[in-house]
Order: C-alpha cells, then structure tokens, then sequence
C-alpha cells in the first residue's frame, strides 16, 4: 500500500539510480507519493525515466529486505506464515529476474553494461539486493521443495551472482 498499489508485486522492471531524484529547476531531492515524484519547493510533478525507475529501486531494495526479515522472524518465532511470505516474494522473482535487460545508471536505455544491474542500476546495488535475498532464502531453506529451492537458487541467486561477477 506504501506504493500506491491494490496488490503486493514486484515491479516488473529494474530501477534507477537515487542520484537523479532531484528536480531539475532547484536541485531539490524529490518526494514520493504514490503515482508523483514532487519537488518539496516548486511542486513539479516528474514521471518516467529516471524518476519512477529510482522508485523501483526503492521497491526492489524492500523487498530484498523483507525477504532477510522474514526469514529471521521465521527462525526466531517458528511460525511459518513468515517462510511463506518470504517464499512468495523468492517465487515471484524467480519468475521475472532472468528476462530483465541488465541496464546502467548512466543512461535510459543502456542496456548490456557491464557495471548495470538487472534489479538496480549499478552492481554495487545489486549485490546488497542479491546477498539480503541470500540470507533469507537461507533462514527458510528447509521450509521450501527441493524443486522450489533449485528455482531460486538458479533464477535469482546464481543469475544475480553471474550480474554482479559481470563488473570489472
């Protein structure tokens, strides 16, 4: 709901980079509210690249979170409603990390770079993502099949991995 959306999904396309949330009149840092990326002083409303895509490096970022917090509710508490959520988020990455181009923070669109990321734009990023990912996949191992580890572990984890391994 944080976002503006009805239902709890991944975006479906990689992020941008924080540095190009400002307004270009002033320089200000801009605030979100869900469907506006508003200057706090001129109140210009920005959408598109770069803007929208450094709120889904926002989204990409909580969720890796969510995932690393889940797990360590799961193994603290036992309860599993916390692996299913964590499970639920893993899956639904599993489903869209592989397609994503790998794109850069210096240009829209710069697809193929070597220091880009799929989820976020630079590898610096994408391996916090990926390690947050990590942990908790970890935390939830035994509570998941042997088929929907292989998933996660090939289609986000080791893909991530290869990514970030991609920079110099």
């Amino acid at each position: 709901r944080e976002y503006g959306l009805e239902k709890w999904a991944p975006p479906a396309e990689g992020g941008g980079w924080g540095g190009h949330y400002i307004c270009l009149d002033d320089g200000a840092r801009l605030k979100f509210d869900p469907g506006h990326n508003r200057c706090p002083q001129c109140a210009k409303d920005y959408h598109g690249w770069p803007y929208d895509y450094v709120i889904y490096t926002v989204r990409h970022g909580a969720n890796a979170l969510a995932v690393r917090d889940l797990g360590i509710a799961y193994r603290l508490t036992g309860n599993a409603a916390y692996a299913v959520k964590a499970r639920a988020i893993l899956a639904a990455y599993a489903a869209i990390y592989p397609a994503m181009p790998i794109r850069s923070h210096k240009g829209w669109p710069e697809v193929g770079s070597r220091s880009g990321g799929r989820v976020t734009s630079q590898t610096l990023n994408e391996s916090d993502w990926v390690a947050r990912l990590a942990f908790g996949s970890a935390l939830i191992r035994e509570t998941m099949s042997a088929d929907e580890r292989a998933v996660v572990e090939r289609d986000v984890l080791r893909s991530a991995s290869d990514v970030v391994a991609r920079r110099e």
